[in-house]
């Protein structure tokens, strides 16, 4: 009996994720699949929201559990999209050290401020300004652990004193959950990708 930390359902033929369902699934199905399933033993914690002062340092909090020892081959990588939407733009890569992102709007504004060994993986944006609101995700690898949950965080910046009643709200974007395994009717093709689309009842995603 093996161990799937959610995230690659649909990578195994006749399995699908349902909706509500999260975390660790006991992984049983073909020698494949379990092949697969020894990999999967990764898990990430990160803030859903995070509420900044305009100019004021900023930490994005990341926190991780293997299965595996730290090794160099660890990396941690923290991507970015808009609250208008659009393409997510890679801001920061680690592995062994820091390599934050020399182009762009964050081009010296992000600093390291984890550390690995602890299982800590959060970084912090200098002079935050309005319009770095927005979704950033936090994803860990520490080879043979590589597949996992991605958690998002929605950065929230506004002047100090001036708070807005509402969290601005970003454009419709696909739901990024990984639960655990059901057996898929009708043997559809497995999906390809790791950033699954789920809705919950009445629409919007899976909390």
């Amino acid at each position: 009996m093996l161990w799937l930390n959610a995230g690659q359902a649909d990578l195994i033929p006749g399995w699908s994720i349902p909706a509500g369902q999260w975390g660790r699934t006991c992984c049983t199905h073909t020698l494949i699949t379990r092949s697969v399933c020894r990999a999967l033993s990764l898990e990430i914690k990160a803030s859903p929201k995070v509420r900044a002062f305009l100019g004021e340092q900023v930490s994005l909090q990341c926190s991780f559990k293997s299965s595996s020892p730290i090794t160099e081959s660890l990396t941690v990588d923290w991507t970015y999209r808009p609250l208008t939407g659009g393409q997510m733009e890679s801001i920061f890569h680690y592995q062994s050290v820091p390599y934050p992102t020399t182009v762009g709007k964050f081009k010296d504004r992000i600093s390291w401020v984890g550390n690995v060994a602890k299982g800590d993986a959060s970084i912090a944006i200098q002079s935050p300004v309005m319009s770095d609101n927005g979704t950033f995700i936090c994803s860990v690898k520490n080879p043979p652990d590589v597949y996992h949950n991605i958690p998002q965080t929605m950065l929230i910046v506004a002047e100090r004193g001036n708070w807005l009643s509402a969290p601005p709200r970003a454009l419709p974007s696909p739901c990024i959950a990984h639960a655990g395994l059901a057996p898929r009717r009708g043997g559809a093709s497995p999906a390809a990708s790791l950033l699954l689309p789920l809705a919950a009842p009445g629409g919007g995603c899976v909390p």
